[in-house]
C-alpha cells in the first residue's frame, strides 16, 4: 500500500479444464519503472486417474518463454 491506495504488486492468471480443474496458474509482478506486468512464474498442474503432478517453471527474460525447474516437480496422490 502506498499510503491510503492500493498498489499493483502481483497478478495471478488461472486457466482451468473442462472439468472446473486448475491447469495452470500464471504469477506476474508490477514492473513499476516500466509500468507493466511481468511475467515470473508458472504451476501447471497435470491430472492422472489417481494422481495430481504440479510442475513450476521459471520465467527467463532471454528466451522469452517458462522454463522447467525439474527439482520442484510434484506428484501426489488425490
Amino acid at each position: 500500500m502506498d499510503g491510503n491506495l492500493l498498489t499493483n504488486y502481483m497478478k495471478h492468471n488461472y486457466k482451468y479444464d473442462a472439468n472446473k480443474q486448475r491447469t495452470e496458474d500464471e504469477t506476474q509482478k508490477w514492473n513499476s519503472n516500466k509500468n507493466q506486468w511481468e511475467n515470473h512464474l508458472c504451476i501447471r498442474y497435470t491430472y492422472g486417474n489417481k494422481s495430481v503432478t504440479t510442475e513450476y517453471y521459471k520465467w527467463n527474460n532471454k528466451k522469452k518463454d517458462y522454463i522447467l525447474v525439474p527439482e520442484m516437480t510434484v506428484t501426489m496422490d488425490r
